[in-house]
Formats: C-alpha cells, sequence, structure tokens
C-alpha cells in the first residue's frame, strides 16, 4: 500500500477518533493533521504491512494523550471528557482504564497520588517532580515506582487486567464478589 492510499484510507476515520477524544473542533482538526503529519513522516519505518491499522491508531493514541499531558487538567477533566470508544481502535482497553482511573488514584497516598499525576498524566520528569517535591532524584524515582504499585495492588483488587508481553493492556474484568469504588 502506498502512502496515499494509507492517507485516502484513514483520514476520515482519523478526524472521527480524534473528534471523539477532544471536546474542541479546531484543535482536533489541528490534531488531525499533526497524525497525519507523523503517518506520513513515519510510513517508510514501518516494518510490517500487517500491523499498519495498529501503527496508524498508536501513532493517533500517542498524539492525543500528548495533548492531553501538555494541558492543565484534573483527574475529573478526565472523567469530564471520557468518550465512547471506537471498536475499530484497538487500545480502547487503555481509554477505558485511563477514564476510570480517578477512583483508584483517590486510593493512594496524596504524594503517590501527586507523583503519578505528573509524571504519568503531566509532561514531569522525574527529575522535574523531584524539585518540585523537594527530594531526591533517586528519592523521586522511588516514589513514582512505590505510587505505580501501590495503583496495581489497588486495581488486582478489583479487576483482572490482561496485558501483551509489551505492557500494552488487551482486557479488563472486573471481580464480581468484590465492590470497587
Amino acid at each position: 500500500m502506498t502512502i496515499n492510499q494509507v492517507i485516502e484510507t484513514y483520514e476520515p476515520v482519523l478526524l472521527g477518533f480524534v473528534q471523539k477524544r477532544i471536546q474542541d473542533q479546531e484543535i482536533a482538526k489541528d490534531l488531525h493533521q499533526e497524525i497525519l503529519i507523523k503517518i506520513f513522516t513515519h510510513y517508510a519505518s514501518l516494518k510490517n504491512e500487517d500491523q499498519l491499522k495498529s501503527w496508524v491508531y498508536r501513532i493517533a493514541h500517542n498524539t492525543i494523550i500528548d495533548y492531553y499531558r501538555q494541558q492543565d487538567f484534573t483527574f475529573s477533566t478526565l472523567s469530564e471528557q471520557a468518550v465512547a470508544v471506537e471498536e475499530e481502535n484497538p487500545f480502547a482497553a487503555e481509554e477505558t482504564l485511563l477514564i476510570c482511573l480517578e477512583p483508584f488514584l483517590q486510593q493512594l497516598k496524596p504524594h503517590h497520588q501527586q507523583a503519578l499525576a505528573l509524571v504519568d498524566l503531566g509532561n514531569y520528569s522525574q527529575k522535574a517532580l523531584a524539585q518540585k517535591m523537594n527530594m531526591s532524584y533517586s528519592g523521586a524515582k522511588s516514589t513514582v515506582q512505590r505510587a505505580r504499585q501501590q495503583l496495581r495492588k489497588v486495581f488486582d483488587q478489583c479487576c483482572k487486567i490482561e496485558a501483551d508481553r509489551y505492557g500494552n493492556i488487551l482486557s479488563i474484568t472486573p471481580h464480581t464478589s468484590k465492590k470497587c469504588s
């Protein structure tokens, strides 16, 4: 498939994909163009054409996540901007998990919540986190690692999470015998 065929095939569906995830239509159009440019620029790096669809959606997904990371938002903003997930989106489980993250994060200690919000959901590096929280770099790295471990424990109490060998989430199944908030 040539790059022109790829763009013709995915341009309209990607616009819909972005518009369902970004409230502001002008920003959605800008992100859509950014995604198309990334696809055009990096198409030569695609090693296996059988993975084209997931590669295209991964670029779109990452571009949208990068946009949200650059924004000043709170956890409740994520819930407010939750949108329907498309069937063809191979990353639907990750998006569902992200939208549902707030109640789980609230079960963590405040400094763990802050560390995850700034590093994993924000655009802070662990060095910047260390400066903001007035701690050493190794202390910041440990805090982020412990926060992630604690968050995983909270998830494991409520859900069975299946991931592939790369850590991409494939499915989430709630435990029916346990009540989660």
